[in-house]
């Protein structure tokens, strides 16, 4: 009989496998790079303003697209968001690569562009020829500079005691009084007083509960909330269109928020300023022939200064702790407005001296303590 044929070699254990895995990876390879790479979404970029503005879903939703952290209370999540408008000079503020920084040295002049008012403004380093129409947008970082313009004798409506601007006064025009207050509901409020049936009475819960907090106006001719129609709201965001600012989805006349920590925050003054802002476009769109009367209680949430204002508040008669920087004043030269400023009294300050409300570094000891250390000292009990 014929010998059996020879038995093919066999070939090594992963020598197919391994040769097909390297081929489905250089066919994937070629795949993914024939494919377009997707760009990701770049955010908007945010402004101070908007920031401190913005509730809590609203800084949630900022810091996500930012691939920040997105717990905390509303005051954690502005500063994250604060620091990276530091941390990275692209967002909200001026490209790194602009060649040149614009200050505002005054505001000389103040027009109405197709709904859109507009200030012309000089600025600083540069002369008459480069003063330019900006937008009141732009300015949302010059309150002093708006103020200062708005009190200046040459551009006072003529008989207006109160000094107003000749286009924004109102003094002839009839009140038209509104009302503002905030409360807070929670679920398990109680009353003082209960009503007990064959002596039992209702459970107390040991908290009151989660709320929502309102804040409303409230006036005789609108009533409650300031309630506008869907024409009159329209033409409120077509007003605020031009003024550069976001459209509203109801009348501002009421606002809601859940308050408390990882919720919306607490009701504070930036909330109200924006609620105010919003309701007084709303009035001069609704009711130019009135003047509006806005009357708000001094609460904590109402009350604020600028920055660099002369509080008396948060003035140091001495060296320690952190000193608060306020703005300078400045003595008028003419002898009868120093009066004002000086009193009838016998003062070290005269005509066209400047003032300060802070110790600088070459200051005298407070008037309270002459021997007063400028720097804290380390003392022990022998010599204390």
């Amino acid at each position: 009989p014929w010998p059996p044929p020879p038995t093919p070699p066999t070939p090594a254990e992963d020598t197919l496998p391994a040769a097909a895995e390297a081929a489905a990876a250089e066919a994937a390879a070629e795949a993914a790079a024939a494919q377009p790479t997707a760009t990701p979404a770049v955010p908007q970029p945010l402004s101070k303003t908007e920031i401190r503005a913005s509730l809590k879903q609203e800084l949630v939703a900022a810091c996500e697209a930012r691939g920040l952290e997105a717990t905390g209370t509303v005051a954690v999540l502005r500063a994250r968001l604060l620091a990276l408008l530091v941390d990275a000079p692209g967002e909200g503020d001026a490209p790194a690569d602009t060649p040149a920084v614009y200050i505002v040295n005054s505001i000389l002049d103040r027009r109405v562009n197709e709904g859109r008012i507009e200030y012309l403004v000089s600025w600083e380093g540069y002369g008459a020829e480069e003063n330019s129409w900006e937008p009141e947008s732009n300015l949302d970082d010059c309150p002093a500079k708006l103020a200062a313009f708005y009190s200046n004798p040459c551009t006072q409506c003529p008989g207006c005691i109160y000094g107003h601007h000749r286009d924004v006064c109102r003094c002839c025009k009839p009140l038209y009084h509104v009302g503002h207050d905030e409360c807070i509901f929670r679920s398990f409020l109680y009353s003082i007083f209960q009503w007990a049936i064959k002596g039992v009475r209702a459970l107390r819960k040991k908290s009151e509960g989660p709320g929502e907090m309102m804040s409303a106006m409230q006036d005789e001719i609108r009533g409650f909330g300031f309630p506008m129609t869907p024409a009159e709201l329209e033409r409120v965001n077509a007003f605020r269109a031009l003024r550069g600012r976001p459209a509203l989805d109801c009348s501002p006349g009421v606002r809601f928020l859940s308050y408390g920590k990882n919720k919306d925050g607490y009701w504070d003054y930036e909330m109200f300023a924006k609620q105010v802002v919003d309701f007084m476009d709303a009035f001069d769109v609704l009711h130019p022939e009135w003047q509006l009367m806005l009357e708000v209680d001094w609460s904590s949430g109402h009350a604020k200064h600028l920055e660099g204002a002369l509080n008396v508040i948060v003035m140091n008669v001495g060296y320690g702790g952190g000193q608060k920087v306020p703005r300078e004043s400045t003595i008028p030269d003419d002898a009868e407005r120093a009066k004002l400023y000086l009193g009838s009294h016998n003062p070290q300050l005269k005509p066209g001296d400047t003032q300060y409300f802070y110790f600088r570094e070459d200051d005298p000891p407070p008037f309270n303590a002459p021997q007063a250390p400028k720097k804290d000292e380390e003392t022990t009990k022998r010599n204390r």
